[in-house]
């Protein structure tokens, strides 16, 4: 909850008994407080194909990236062999991503420098057979707590907004993101993975210290 206080500054507060993971600040704190943005489009009509197409050419402009579908192809061979078979494979019938599967030995979360190294070959044999590479994380659903995808710290553990205890989900709220951020830029630079296949719903959780 923002708080306009008479005269400069801004005082942010949250009741933690609530536990919608706000932190009390004394006050006042800031001076200067950016909220997001949020962009109107505008119409002359209320033709709807005249809307829709709006909306379209909006979309384009703002993000490119959303025209992007690339044809891609989940594989659970890891092995250098297996991998370079169906990129072989891929090329030939016209995919154009290949994405390291769940359900497999490879850890996008493992940052050796070994192992990035193995992997960083093998894109890059992708790559001269014009195949993108990218790769699948689990990083909230049943990271936390007793969760069967490894818990990430119970530092970063949700808590449950109920009982107050840790639950099995991570909180992505936490310095978890920041890790898994760094994670996923280490391998775009390393190993020049292009692609991150998230999974895992973000859980709530009652945390009063969500920036650890």
């Amino acid at each position: 909850t923002v708080y306009y206080s008479s005269g400069p500054g801004v005082f942010m507060a949250g009741n933690s008994q609530a536990g919608r993971g706000i932190r009390d600040f004394p006050q006042p704190t800031l001076t200067e407080f950016n909220s997001f943005k949020a962009l109107l489009l505008v119409t002359d009509s209320s033709d709807r194909e005249c809307v829709s197409l709006s909306r379209v050419r909006m979309t384009r402009l703002l993000t490119p990236q959303t025209q992007e579908n690339p044809i891609f192809f989940h594989d659970t061979n890891v092995t250098s062999d297996g991998f370079r078979a169906s990129v072989d494979q891929m090329a030939s019938v016209g995919f154009e991503m290949f994405i390291f599967s769940f359900g497999m030995s490879f850890q996008l979360e493992d940052t050796s420098p070994a192992y990035i190294q193995q992997i960083a070959a093998d894109v890059q044999y992708a790559a001269s057979r014009g195949i993108e590479v990218g790769g699948y994380d689990l990083i909230c659903l049943a990271r936390g707590n007793g969760g069967y995808g490894g818990n990430v710290g119970d530092l970063w553990d949700a808590v449950n907004p109920l009982t107050g205890q840790l639950g099995s989900d991570a909180c992505f709220a936490s310095g978890w993101e920041d890790k898994i951020n760094d994670i996923f830029l280490t391998w775009v630079q390393q190993a020049n993975i292009t692609m991150f296949e998230m999974d895992g719903h973000v859980t709530i959780c009652r945390s009063t210290c969500l920036v650890t």
